[in-house]
């Protein structure tokens, strides 16, 4: 139903980055694509699950990808890939239609992915360019679910956690630096988003909508 109503308001050209403003959220890139999607396959859900299906198998390529460069080794990366796909709000986001936690999951992927491949070439043109697509897929994650903004803390943790081991595992040194450009990028991504969102979500938040249910007022 919103989807469909999304998607006529895309394709009246009425549709704007508020268009979410009175439930006191920004996700706009969660809207286009769930519009964009509605129109391909209005009367057809297979089409949506294939779709699905599509970004799952990316996505887990991608993480058996990011694991072995991270461990060095397929293994654990293959186990790893086993469990996300197995795993129960996996298997829930992926036959549900609405979720935008599939999408959150490959940019999140696809950011981390483009950041390591910066790290095989030895074009510095290339490598700024690799940076600023994972920056855009980070901030692309932010602007179709908020919670995407863990991402920031997350590569802290990283980061700290490189630190704390590179003591017994000295191949972690080579990782440092794309730690430390993975939490920047994060951390940029994460003002601009902020910003935006200060800046388009004026208005005030209606009290029947979904951020309005995490009000804080001495009426209520």
């Amino acid at each position: 139903g919103n989807s469909f109503k999304a998607w006529r308001v895309i394709s009246d050209g009425t549709w704007g980055l508020d268009y979410d403003a009175g439930s006191g959220r920004l996700r706009p890139f969660y809207w286009l694509f769930s519009g964009f999607l509605t129109c391909l396959f209005p009367d057809n859900p297979a089409g949506g699950f294939v779709v699905n299906t599509l970004i799952l198998a990316v996505s887990s390529w991608l993480l058996f990808w990011t694991g072995s460069w991270l461990f060095r080794d397929f293994r654990p990366a293959l186990l790893g890939s086993i469990f996300y796909i197995l795993s129960g709000p996996i298997i829930e986001t992926f036959y549900t239609f609405g979720k935008a936690e599939h999408l959150q999951v490959l940019f999140g992927l696809l950011s981390v992915f483009l950041l390591v491949s910066s790290d095989k070439t030895r074009s510095r043109y290339l490598r700024w360019v690799l940076y600023l697509a994972s920056f855009l897929f980070i901030l692309l994650g932010m602007l179709t679910k908020e919670t995407s903004l863990i991402l920031f803390p997350i590569s802290l943790g990283w980061l700290g956690a490189a630190f704390i081991l590179q003591r017994w595992y000295p191949e972690l040194k080579k990782q440092r630096r794309l730690r430390i450009v993975y939490a920047a990028l994060a951390a940029v991504s994460g003002s601009v988003f902020w910003f935006t969102r200060s800046s388009i979500l004026a208005a005030p938040v209606r009290s029947d909508q979904y951020a309005g249910k995490f009000l804080v007022s001495p009426d209520r």
